[in-house]
Parts: C-alpha cells; sequence; structure tokens
C-alpha cells in the first residue's frame, strides 16, 4: 500500500488513536509500529477478532480495562542468571503477570477468576 492511499485513509490518525486506548506501553509502542494488512484472509481473520471483541466491549462485562504495568526494562536483567529483582520491579511482573491472566480469562468468557478474586492478590 503506498503512502497516499495511507494518508488518504487517515491510517495514521487511526493508529494513534488505537495506541492511545493501548492497556500497556509495549502495546501501544506495537500499535503504533503497525502496518496494515494487505492479504484478504489475513484482514478477515483480523475483522472477524475485532468484531467478537467489540460485542465483548458492548456487552460490559468488564475484564478488559486494567493497565498493564511496563515490563520491557527488566528483560535484560531477568535474562542474567542470578540477578535479583528490586520490590517495585517484582510487583510490576506480577501485576503483569496477574492482569494479563485476567484478560486472556475475560477473552475466554471465563468469570470463575473474576469470581475468585483473580489470579493472586497482589495489589489493584
Amino acid at each position: 500500500m503506498n503512502e497516499k492511499t495511507l494518508r488518504l485513509l487517515e491510517f495514521d490518525l487511526i493508529r494513534r488513536g488505537a495506541a492511545a486506548r493501548a492497556l500497556s506501553a509495549e502495546a501501544e509502542e506495537l500499535i503504533l509500529n503497525e502496518e496494515p494488512l494487505i492479504e484478504a484472509e489475513m484482514v478477515e481473520e483480523l475483522k472477524s477478532q475485532v468484531g467478537a471483541l467489540m460485542i465483548r466491549f458492548a456487552a460490559g462485562d468488564g475484564g478488559a480495562g486494567k493497565s498493564l504495568p511496563s515490563i520491557a526494562p527488566l528483560f535484560p536483567k531477568l535474562e542474567t542468571g542470578g540477578a535479583v529483582l528490586e520490590l517495585d520491579e517484582a510487583l510490576a511482573l506480577g501485576l503483569f503477570i496477574e492482569r494479563a491472566g485476567e484478560f486472556i480469562a475475560w477473552l475466554r468468557g471465563d468469570s470463575s477468576l473474576d469470581q475468585a478474586g483473580g489470579l493472586g492478590a497482589l495489589g489493584p
């Protein structure tokens, strides 16, 4: 797809709008770097997935609105054998894992995790 077409479609505006709604800094960056799909099968699959998500969001059953702490800065440290996380780093990693699990359960329609108080007691 050429630049003129992308400008006419206001793709950058749409991409920035989607990125502004991202639940993590990493997701925002991924969205901002995303290029449009051009293969018909991939476009149809993505449209189907987005449609299903829109139905879930419209139902207002919650579960998808918690932001995720940024953990990208932790990756180099986690790759180092014997490294120890600071308390705030461990909390960020734990929250990320907990909220990601809750989001996956929400996507699957599994409300048992929400009823049990989430995946753990790591914080808000």
